[in-house]
């Protein structure tokens, strides 16, 4: 941690630049997660959630903390023809929107999953549909 604060307060601008994720699972259990995601937050460095709804945490636990974006996890796109999976996203899209953070629906592998992406308000989308991971090396 002590490297990456040091990075941050020698480059500025840096900060404003990033996105740092947090598994949920690590911050709802982790005190040094949460610190930690807290006070790169306060730096500048925006915060995200990945997997939430795979561990047992709810929102209420995150309420103190500094989070943009909310990355779901992938079983609720998985099972795109479930209704209830469905009133789930719809249900978690509208509350982050209303909370300011922005809700992500990552694994998004066919045009039905993209589409359900759009009707539940998903603010963002992440998935071989999208685009392949590529290497770093690639973009350089």
């Amino acid at each position: 941690m002590k490297w990456l604060v040091e990075m941050l307060e020698s480059s500025p601008g840096l900060a404003n630049n990033l996105i740092m994720e947090f598994d949920e699972i690590d911050l709802s259990h982790c005190q040094t997660a949460r610190e930690a995601s807290f006070r790169i937050a306060n730096m500048g460095v925006q915060i995200a959630i990945d997997h939430f709804g795979r561990g047992s945490s709810s929102l209420a636990r995150f309420s103190d903390m500094k989070v943009h974006w909310l990355k779901l996890d992938s079983r609720y796109i998985n099972h795109e023809d479930s209704s209830a999976n469905k009133d789930y996203l719809s249900m978690i899209c509208d509350l982050v929107d209303k909370l300011g953070v922005n809700a992500v629906i990552p694994n998004i592998e066919t045009h039905t999953q993209l589409d359900l992406a759009k009707e539940v308000g998903a603010y963002g989308v992440q998935g071989f549909l999208i685009a392949k991971p590529l290497s770093i090396y690639e973009q350089i």
